[in-house]
């Protein structure tokens, strides 16, 4: 019986008696996260439109901030009274189209995540949304 004893106590010093102090090391060169895409200062108001007119912004990108390169999706809460869209990658484009009012959406989207990326320090595919209300108005 003191033989089993003496064993017990030996496995368990082996298991907890070892050197608790070690530090954690992050392997070199590691880059920090990406952080991810978010809306910059520069304003993106409410506006009225009348129908049939159109309003271009030219560089949508302005109106984010991004680490990785981003894409551009844009939307109407309402699409009978106004559409909205992003072309050629960053032309945002509203259309009034009837009296009423809508808001405009346009999200910013950063690459999907690489699934080699085992240390989640890429683009994750998050994104940040900004939006205006648009007022269509009788010509």
């Amino acid at each position: 019986m003191r033989r089993a004893v003496g064993a017990a106590i030996l496995v368990l010093c082996f298991g907890s008696c070892g050197n608790d102090n070690r530090e954690l090391i992050d392997p070199p060169d590691l880059a920090p996260p990406v952080p991810p895409p978010a809306a910059s200062s520069v304003p993106f108001e409410d506006l009225t439109l009348e129908v049939g007119d159109s309003v271009v912004v030219e560089s949508v990108e302005v109106l984010f901030i991004g680490y990785t390169p981003l894409a551009f999706t844009a939307g109407s809460s309402d699409t009978t009274v106004l559409r909205a869209s992003v072309r050629e990658a960053m032309r945002l484009t509203i259309t009034a189209r009837a009296v009423g009012s809508a808001d405009v959406s346009v999200t910013a989207t950063e690459p999907a995540r690489d699934p080699n990326d085992s240390y989640g320090l890429g683009p994750q595919g998050r994104s940040v949304t900004r939006t205006a209300k648009v007022t269509v108005i009788e010509r």
